[in-house]
């Protein structure tokens, strides 16, 4: 299934993930029929609604399978387990949106989507930052101006293909 080959789009097929990543990593995220290619990096915003799944995977996940921040200084993986509260866009990216697109080396919003989805916001933030504080503040957000779960929000982690950013960020802004 997923999105129509209209407007520069086509079907994704995800099928030839390993089964145990499937279950655990890439199935709890879809709904029925999602994951098509988004050729606009522009047109790749992240739903309210795909961001709280992207949260249920870190609150499913972090504390089961010991999830652990990098530390750069001493170039080691931190000796204590994150709490799901703790974790940053720098281990969601490795736990959730890198193996999660492996397969066909997409963007996170590709993999979710039915077809493009245009941004009503643009959002600036720091990756350091406990991703389920920055969900909470787009929930804020949302509830402040009446906005629903479809509500969509560029965000340049999930927009953007991980397994290749170079190929979504140009050297023009006014290129994309």
């Amino acid at each position: 299934m997923g999105c129509a080959p209209s407007r520069g789009t086509t079907t994704l097929e995800f099928d030839t993930l390993d089964a145990a990543a499937w279950s655990t990593i890439v199935e709890p995220l879809l709904e029925p029929g999602a994951g098509c290619a988004i050729p606009k990096t522009e047109e790749r915003a992240i739903t309210l609604a795909q961001l709280r799944k992207v949260k249920e995977q870190i609150e499913r996940r972090c504390t089961a399978e010991g999830w652990r921040a990098w530390n750069p200084k001493e170039q080691r993986l931190e000796k204590r387990p994150l709490k799901p509260e703790q974790v940053t866009l720098y281990v969601v990216c490795d736990k959730v949106i890198k193996p999660a697109t492996e397969a066909k080396k997409t963007s996170f919003v590709e993999l979710v989507a039915f077809a493009p989805q245009l941004p009503k916001w643009f959002v600036s933030h720091w990756w350091g930052e406990p991703v389920v504080d920055f969900v909470a503040c787009l929930e804020a957000h949302a509830l402040d101006h009446c906005l629903d779960l479809d509500v969509a929000y560029w965000v340049c982690a999930y927009a953007n293909n991980q397994h290749d950013a170079s190929a979504d960020v140009t050297p023009n802004p006014t290129d994309s």
